[in-house]
């Protein structure tokens, strides 16, 4: 049976393979390929898998593995040892900021190199550019199986024309960008429809060349988000240091047992003994305890004890009694006991010196605040009361109320009857009071200078002073203050070597009047002159009434803790962790990282779904012969009719071919390049038929142009099993030469096929 093909040359008969078109049903249901193309087909397809899966699978292991064994617990610690950290703000500027240099607030820290991780993270991105021929590689086998069965069981229309099929072969070549816009520059051109397998197989190199994009640029991001901050590490624990205070539970060194008024109640005479004062019935002994250690405490040099400064948000001061061990290596919560001091300048009411000619010397150092606080500094005692003596130069006197109307009180002998006890020992009465208010008193502080004892380092019109420069004991400043102090029960926080919460409550009265009573019993005490004096001495640098007031004020209230310190005993703390805020590690964010982990996982999935489809659904070991010659060298080894062109050394192949066609010569001077080309060409224009030849799949090719939208390139089956590429016009099988022509022979010219391709560009 005969076909024709009527073209503007003349017509050409093809008899053989109008025969092999009848049955390549039967030919391709029944024919067994050799196990050598089995074994090319599953090598393909395991290649398409293992090559760009295997890096990205190791690649994402390793990083995860690294993260989580060196992932650091970053232990919040107790709740209450906490600090909140500060909101951002939630302006979409700010969350973009946020998201682009440190991909969000969620994050795992890791104690490593972060240079290291990104540099591993960004390894996939650079196997990437060589998987996509490998994927496309699995494509290929679809591709194949789709035009085998529309060769022989579609109409023709079904198969892609020739310039479709080049797109086709550029497409399932996996060079990135450049088929996807031809592709689709191809179909809005000609306005053709694009006829499968192009369509799916561009839209699958775009997913792959798009995932390959995407990867990257996560690449990037988690790359720049990955930082390498300082962080704290925290460790929770059971207490184990004291660093609060308490008052002294036993008898050792301390008669309180919990109680400010401890054991020593002296109950004949219903007054108060405080139970750092050590007397014996009710006799005033001069012995505080506690007293070694309370002047170091002052002067921030003791090793058991401190006085630590705390001010709050409206600047208050408080002064509160902690450990010199307190750092930022342990956090805790702890109890202990604190005073805040305020004292204003009244010495404007007070003093009632005027020096002028007929003043008395005597009265100079007269003041009078109120009917109960008033007294004389040259004196040195308040309320004309020799048995209310106060110290060289400075005194204080608490009293029952803030006006300062009830002052000093004094307190006789033991027994009402006995009247020369009575007369020996007297002693003050401590108001039991929270706050606690005194009037404080001094008289050069600061002294006046030897050389200008009229200079005065204050403003004329501060009347919180008065100045005088010939009053004796000293002379200079002379001041009186009137002062409240509130003693409280405080619970704290430590947090990274500062306080952060302060809650407090007031001490009960009783534990007021214990911090009271040294400098109540100043005139027995002969520590607490020199304490008062180291008090007013700091508070005099001032060159205000005011500043020296509020020094006074700070310095009081530190000096109060520091001489109850006999009644006080370190306290377990209440809650506690240790803190390394020296930390380097590697912050990396969890938003980029599990979506580039995602990312790579679906381009694993889509592979591994590729490759079980073609081995599943594609006829592997059928269509591998059609897929290795969807490309420019399988092309050209279909028109040589030689499957095996593409396996073998083409270039060696060829060049014995063309051999054979001249037949053995003498040795003779090697032709030039000119020569050579020249000779091919005459070799090839000779009589085919009676010499060993290249022979096309098919017929020769049909004279004239074949209509490029009439012409499809469709297979035939072969005797062999194999699959031959022809061209369809019209009906009529014909050759794919102009196929090859534009294809292998523009690749071969551009030095695409090497070597070989000289040889082909001679043959054309």
């Amino acid at each position: 049976m005969e076909s024709k093909v009527e073209a503007s040359a003349p017509k050409v008969t093809v008899t053989a393979l109008e025969e092999s078109n009848s049955d390549s049903s039967s030919i391709e249901n029944g024919f067994q390929p050799p196990e050598r193309r089995v074994v090319q087909a599953n090598l393909a397809i395991l290649a398409g898998v293992l090559l760009p899966c295997i890096p990205i699978v190791a690649v994402s292991a390793a990083l995860l593995g690294i993260l989580f064994y060196h992932r650091v617990d970053l232990n919040p610690g107790h709740a209450e040892l906490h600090i909140p950290t500060n909101e951002v703000d939630k302006n979409i500027t700010n969350w973009i900021t946020l998201i682009r240099k440190q991909g969000g607030e969620w994050a795992y820290y890791v104690e490593y190199n972060p240079s290291t991780l990104t540099t591993i993270a960004s390894w996939t991105s650079r196997v990437l550019p060589w998987c996509a021929s490998s994927i496309m590689a699995l494509v290929a086998f679809y591709a194949a199986r789709h035009i085998v069965l529309k060769s022989h069981r579609g109409n023709g229309s079904d198969l892609p024309n020739p310039q479709q099929l080049t797109i086709l072969i550029n497409v399932l070549g996996g060079s990135s960008w450049g088929p996807i816009k031809d592709t689709v520059l191809h179909r809005y051109r000609s306005r053709e429809r694009l006829v499968s397998p192009l369509p799916l197989s561009t839209l699958a190199l775009f997913a792959i060349t798009l995932l390959g994009l995407i990867i990257p640029i996560l690449d990037s991001w988690f790359g720049i988000a990955t930082t390498a901050p300082i962080v704290t590490q925290l460790y929770p624990r059971d207490a184990q240091l004291s660093f609060g205070r308490q008052l002294s539970s036993s008898d050792s060194g301390s008669f309180c047992q919990g109680n400010p008024r401890g054991t020593n109640d002296c109950i004949r005479q219903n007054t108060f003994w405080p139970c750092n004062v050590w007397n014996y019935e009710c006799y005033p002994v001069a012995s505080l305890l506690g007293v070694g250690d309370a002047p170091k405490i002052t002067q921030d040099a003791s090793s058991n004890h401190k006085a630590w400064n705390y001010t709050d948000a409206s600047g208050t001061n408080y002064y509160y009694l902690g450990s010199p061990n307190q750092d930022a290596l342990v956090d805790f919560k702890a109890h202990t006991f604190a005073t805040s001091t305020q004292c204003v300048p009244i010495t404007h009411k007070c003093y009632k010196y005027s020096r002028d000619d007929n003043s008395n010397f005597e009265d100079a150092g007269i003041f009078n605040c109120t009917d109960e606080f008033h007294g004389s500094l040259y004196s040195n005692i308040l309320r004309d009361s020799p048995e209310k003596q106060v110290s060289p130069n400075i005194g204080v006197a608490f009293a029952q109320n803030p006006e300062l109307t009830v002052v000093g009180d004094v307190v006789n002998g033991p027994s009402a009857d006995d009247v020369a006890l009575r007369a020996q020992y007297t002693f003050p009465k401590l108001y039991t009071t929270n706050p606690l208010y005194f009037g404080a008193w001094a008289i050069g502080y600061p002294q006046a200078d030897p050389v200008n004892t009229l200079a005065s380092p204050f403003a004329s019109d501060d009347k919180g002073i008065a100045w005088a420069a010939d009053l004796d004991p000293g002379n200079g400043a002379t001041w009186q203050l009137n002062c409240s102090t509130t003693v409280y029960d405080v619970s704290y926080t430590w947090i990274d070597g500062a306080v952060h919460t302060f809650n407090k409550t007031k001490s009960t009265t009783d534990m007021a009047a214990l911090l009271s009573a040294p400098f109540a019993y100043a005139a027995n005490l002969s520590a607490i002159p020199l304490a008062l004096s180291s008090v007013a001495q700091t508070a005099s640098v001032l060159n205000t009434s005011v500043g020296l007031a509020n020094a006074f004020a700070d310095e009081m209230s530190k000096t109060m803790l520091a001489y109850a310190i006999g009644a006080m005993e370190p306290k377990l703390n209440l809650l506690e962790q240790g803190r390394n805020s020296t930390l380097h590690v590697a912050r990396v964010p969890i938003v980029p990282l599990y979506l580039l982990l995602a990312t790579k996982a679906v381009f694993v999935v889509v592979v591994l779904v590729l490759a079980v489809g073609a081995y599943c659904f594609s006829h592997p070991s059928e269509t591998e012969a059609v897929r290795s010659a969807l490309s420019a060298k399988g092309l050209a080894a279909a028109h040589f009719q030689s499957p095996d062109l593409m396996q073998s050394n083409v270039v060696k192949e060829v060049q014995s071919r063309l051999e054979a066609v001249r037949g053995a010569e003498p040795p003779q001077q090697p032709p030039t390049p000119h020569e050579k080309h020249e000779a091919a060409q005459q070799d090839l224009d000779d009589d085919m038929s009676s010499r060993p030849k290249l022979q096309h799949a098919a017929t020769a090719p049909v004279q004239g142009n074949l209509p490029a939208r009439e012409a499809r390139v469709g297979l035939l089956p072969a005797a062999d099993g194999s699959w031959q590429f022809v061209m369809v016009a019209n009906g009529v099988w014909n050759s794919i030469k102009p196929i090859v022509k534009s294809i292998v022979v523009s690749d071969a010219a551009a030095g695409g096929l090497g070597d070989v391709g000289k040889v082909i560009t001679a043959w054309k």
